[in-house]
């Protein structure tokens, strides 16, 4: 049976953004996109620039955006600085196009360096997930933003967040 990540506080979490800035943009964007998105690795793999909604600050998560497997359509609010990191990463590609198991890779490799600490992208998504917790998300919002099966008591339309969309674009670290 495997263990539950333990979420990052704001401050591991900026000091592995930090580390992982100053060893590439490519490490420093997926800790970012991870940790600020709740996106799974084998999500982040496959992420393309047709996901980003510029106008609406949003990344459209497609159904087919797990090779395979069927998931909701969700949208993800972004923060102004949000959007523009994933811009700035889309100047120069149009897509990810990388195996999840180099998206581990990638976070394990900056979180041994800077945190002496095993973090995956679970990590980043299970923190992510409690920070919006903490700043009191309901958790029928976070389950729709994380692209997991609502609770027959989750009565919010899909795609409205109300709550999470205003903690997430006031930034949440």
């Amino acid at each position: 049976m495997s263990e539950e990540p333990t979420p990052l506080s704001p401050s591991q979490y900026n000091k592995l953004l930090k580390a992982a800035e100053e060893r590439s943009n490519r490490h420093g964007f997926t800790v970012y996109a991870l940790g600020y998105t709740g996106l799974r690795s084998s999500e982040f793999s496959r992420l393309s620039c047709e996901w980003l909604n510029s106008g609406e600050q949003m990344l459209q998560v497609p159904e087919d955006a797990v090779k395979g497997i069927r998931s909701r359509v969700r949208s993800i609010p972004l923060s102004e600085d949000g959007v523009e990191r994933f811009e700035n990463f889309f100047r120069t590609q149009s897509e990810v196009a990388i195996a999840p198991s180099t998206v581990t890779k990638r976070v394990k490799s900056v979180s041994e360096d800077s945190l002496s600490e095993n973090v995956t992208p679970q990590t980043l998504r299970s923190t992510f997930t409690t920070r919006l917790l903490q700043t009191g998300v309901p958790q029928s919002e976070i389950r729709q933003l994380l692209g997991n099966t609502p609770s027959k008591w989750d009565m919010m339309p899909v795609g409205e967040y109300g709550v999470a969309e205003k903690k997430i674009r006031s930034g949440l670290y």
